[in-house]
């Protein structure tokens, strides 16, 4: 459950928060207290945009839960759904032990990272998807971090 201080303060002042979220029942229903606290903070940061992607997503051909998970996931109040799915890879895990992307490993996984370029450019480039409705990007996540 996301309910400490930390988190509260996190969410005042960030800009964004991206939710990644298996396709299996624990967190699908986890994320409601997610969204439920969101929406909370909402009043002390107005302009926070709040998007859930499906992480470790199972590959295709191999049950229905990506969709079902997918589905849920549209549906949750206050949250703008990323269809980006990031697949269930080894390279992901394999990246992560080398304090590294999967844009940025030597030997690197082609699938994996064009699921990471996808996510990235749904969620930080202006009015390419769903977060960006078209004219409302001042400036990009990119520039928050380099302009006052």
């Amino acid at each position: 459950r996301v309910r400490g201080v930390g988190q509260r303060a996190a969410l005042v002042v960030a800009d964004l928060v991206l939710i990644p979220t298996a396709p299996r029942s624990f967190d699908v229903w986890a994320l409601e207290d997610t969204a439920r606290l969101i929406e909370e903070m909402r009043p002390a940061n107005p302009g926070l945009l709040a998007a859930v992607f499906l992480n470790r997503a199972d590959p295709a051909g191999q049950g229905s839960e990506n969709e079902e998970a997918a589905d849920l996931l549209r549906e949750t109040p206050g949250l703008t759904f990323l269809d980006t799915p990031l697949g269930n890879r080894k390279a992901f895990a394999h990246a992560a032990a080398q304090g590294l992307s999967v844009v940025e490993i030597e030997r690197r996984d082609p699938k994996a990272d064009a699921e990471i370029r996808a996510l990235h450019d749904a969620a930080f480039t202006p009015n390419a998807g769903p977060l960006w409705p078209h004219g409302d990007a001042k400036k990009t996540p990119l520039e928050w971090s380099t302009q006052p």
